[in-house]
């Protein structure tokens, strides 16, 4: 049991002269014994974000124990831990944690604000990128109607044989307001000469009505 006594006091005085000598290379001088009375080599990667209260701690003037509360605030907010801590006349360790952790919260607060800008601003920036226009990328902006059945093509098709063969396949099953739909656009582009009937269409039309007498279409120009 003494022996194990003996070792456990032999690592946390092994730990504390780790400490010394990360705070040697850090501040350029030699620690006092009591200096790592209650801090051990495992606080030291905190003194490197201490950017405002390093020389202040190695000529004596802040104590090693504040000094580690303020690792996670900023440097502006690092100075105005130091501002009330001068001006209290030397504010106990548990009253400058409370300042600590008022400061820590607004800080976070901000960094939430910051956050919130960072996104908004990515935002805009993807509402700015030019539109794909086509595509499995783009994006059509129109209803899709998966309870009809689906579009029929071929890599040979025209618009005009895909338009025909979807209009077939919704009579087929008894969708005539959703044929009549298509069918409009169908006449529309047949009538104003945007595209051609094929000249293997499957639809009925000798003796039919011709495309000027079926359009349903508003002119806007």
């Amino acid at each position: 049991m003494e022996q194990l006594h003996q070792l456990t006091n032999a690592q946390r005085l092994d730990a504390r002269d780790k400490a010394r000598a990360h705070v040697i290379r850090v501040f350029g001088e030699r620690p006092t014994r009591d200096t790592f009375a209650d801090h051990t080599v495992s606080d030291f990667p905190h003194w490197l974000t201490l950017t405002v209260a390093r020389h202040l701690v190695k000529f004596g003037h802040f104590p090693i124990g504040h000094a580690l509360l303020m690792a996670d605030l900023d440097a502006n907010r690092q100075r105005i831990a130091l501002r009330v801590y001068n001006a209290s006349e030397g504010i106990p360790a548990h009253r400058f944690k409370e300042v600590v952790d008022e400061l820590l919260a607004e800080q976070q607060q901000e960094a939430l604000f910051d956050l919130e800008a960072l996104l908004i601003q990515s935002v805009q920036a993807a509402d700015n990128t030019p539109l794909v226009r086509k595509g499995h990328r783009a994006r059509t902006g129109a209803p899709a109607g998966k309870d009809l059945p689906p579009v029929r093509w071929m890599m040979r098709d025209s618009i005009a044989h895909v338009m025909e063969r979807y209009i077939k396949d919704l009579l087929k099953v008894g969708e005539d307001r959703a044929a009549g739909a298509l069918g409009n656009v169908y006449n529309t582009l047949i009538g104003h000469n945007w595209m051609a009937v094929p000249a293997d269409s499957i639809l009925p039309k000798h003796g039919g009505p011709t495309a000027a007498e079926l359009c349903h279409d508003i002119r806007m120009d």
